[in-house]
């Protein structure tokens, strides 16, 4: 195991996999658009918000405001690994464009 290891963030996928394992739910984030995982994360962060308005320890012991923050991690997550996939495909394609394979130069 390495260092990195640590710091390196899971994936939505394993994250949603951790959110069927612990709490037996799944969310579909395949099926969902940017715009609407947007206004899921600004749901999610509403209800977490009404759950923290309550005792702080209420709040640490309440199962739902765990699900809620491991929903609010795999929205966000999915949100960022597509913004993150989308330049990649646009880079691979100017590449390809410019007349470079992906790792090198045609000369």
């Amino acid at each position: 195991m390495r260092t990195s290891d640590f710091t390196s963030k899971p994936t939505a996928k394993v994250m949603n996999e951790t959110l069927n394992k612990k709490f037996g739910e799944k969310l579909d984030i395949d099926n969902y658009n940017n715009e609407q995982l947007t206004k899921a994360a600004s749901l999610i962060e509403s209800r977490i918000a009404v759950l923290k308005k309550g005792k702080f320890n209420e709040t640490l012991d309440s199962e739902e405001f765990h699900r809620l923050k491991l929903m609010q991690d795999i929205v966000k997550t999915a949100i960022t690994e597509r913004a993150k996939n989308k330049y990649a495909i646009g880079m691979a394609a100017a590449k390809k464009q410019a007349g470079y394979e992906i790792g090198r130069a045609h000369v």
